[in-house]
């Protein structure tokens, strides 16, 4: 078999880079701005944490990963909300959501535009020094996180 090179018509297998990972201590930080940032837009009990953080705040772990990631529903996302976004965290917002850095920590909102009972009924968790909401039936929304739009 030839090897892969590109131009035999043999693709080179490209492997997706990895993603930087962090510890408990800048994800905390990031994730205290992230609940920062909602407080400021009156939204702190409508975002709801989502992916690896939701998993170590439902297991009451150190946070670990390679960001936080958040999904608010599309109709909270206000002319005011977005000026605030804008004003606070980044000039970068599209209607899918949008990213910001604490340092280096990337903290990534997606807007939701269908509803899901795991974030309808979200479940409340207490993290640190604050609450936080995450998917309920958690185990369900990890099966299917990829599917959410």
């Amino acid at each position: 078999m030839p090897s892969p090179n590109g131009m035999n018509g043999v693709q080179p297998k490209i492997e997706k880079p990895l993603e930087k990972r962090f510890d408990h201590t800048y994800l905390q930080v990031a994730l205290l701005a992230t609940y920062d940032l909602m407080t400021r837009g009156l939204l702190q009990y409508e975002f709801i944490v989502v992916g690896e953080a939701a998993g170590c705040i439902k297991a009451d772990k150190p946070l670990s990963g390679t960001g936080i990631d958040c999904v608010i529903e599309n109709k909270r996302i206000t002319p005011a909300v977005v000026a605030m976004i804008k004003e606070w965290a980044t000039a970068d917002v599209t209607s899918d959501g949008f990213v910001f850095h604490v340092g280096e920590v990337p903290v990534r909102f997606k807007f939701v535009k269908n509803k899901y009972d795991y974030f309808t009924y979200a479940d409340i968790r207490i993290y640190g020094a604050e609450q936080y909401k995450i998917p309920n039936q958690f185990d369900e929304y990890w099966k299917h996180r990829e599917e959410i739009v």
